[in-house]
């Protein structure tokens, strides 16, 4: 047998985002198919949630989705679960909307197309959901199934990182530094890495350590210095373990 898949992150977070939606469209049955999902009484709550899903409930579409995605309750089925995204996603639903375009960046139950996928993270930036932001300003810094637009890039990383997500802040942060899309600012860089090092981001930890052992945009303090690098050694950031030697 296979070993077991890690859930993915959609999977794991979905109780948190779902919650969210509760003052707004809950159902009866909605609602016990959830009382059994959090219990981790999959099959019932997929037994609860087929119905509705057929009927066109946005929520049981995206929730079955992430089951056969990961295969919780149900067997999984790739296709199954890009079908039902479509659905949720149709309707207007964010989350679905980022995983469906997911599903066709990775090609998973659907074809791999950039193009879609591109179409589906923009529908959901647009609502403000920060995994799509992210993901379009990856897709732009790379410039992958579109022209490379670093400009576009740091936009979508600031609407990300404004929202909290480390990644984007870590990202924002090297555009900042390295002068692409946005104009070199060290001190705009730093406070960046910053917010992400607080979230123990290790390249932004390493990263603000380096600017204080290399005076980049700050005075050199090399005691700075070592305690960014042992933060980000510590986490298992090789550059940043080398680098803690050297001092």
């Amino acid at each position: 047998m296979a070993p077991r898949k890690q859930k993915p992150l959609l999977f794991l977070v979905v109780a948190v985002f779902v919650a969210l939606f509760a003052t707004n469209g809950w159902s009866a049955n909605f609602e016990k198919g959830w009382h059994e999902f959090t219990f981790k009484e999959y099959g019932r709550a997929a037994e609860e949630w087929m119905p509705l899903a057929e009927q066109g409930h946005a929520k049981a579409q995206f929730m079955l989705a992430a089951m056969y995605y990961d295969g919780a309750g149900v067997s999984q089925d790739y296709n199954q679960a890009a079908r039902l995204y479509r659905l949720s996603a149709e309707q207007g639903m964010a989350l679905a909307q980022h995983a469906l375009g997911a599903m066709h960046e990775k090609g998973l139950g659907v074809p791999k197309d950039e193009q879609e996928a591109l179409k589906w993270y923009r529908l959901a930036a647009e609502k403000r959901y920060v995994l799509s932001e992210h993901a379009l300003a990856v897709i732009y810094e790379e410039g992958r199934g579109v022209p490379q637009d670093f400009k576009e890039a740091a936009q979508w990383y600031r609407c990300a990182a404004k929202q909290g997500y480390a990644a984007a802040q870590n990202n924002l942060g090297l555009l900042y530094y390295q002068g692409r899309g946005v104009k070199q600012d060290y001190r705009e860089a730093l406070k960046w890495f910053r917010l992400a090092a607080q979230q123990e981001v290790a390249q932004s930890q390493f990263l603000i350590g380096w600017m204080h052992y290399k005076a980049v945009g700050v005075r050199q303090n090399l005691w700075k210095a070592r305690k960014w690098f042992r933060l980000a050694a510590q986490q298992g950031l090789t550059v940043a373990q080398t680098q803690l030697n050297l001092l």
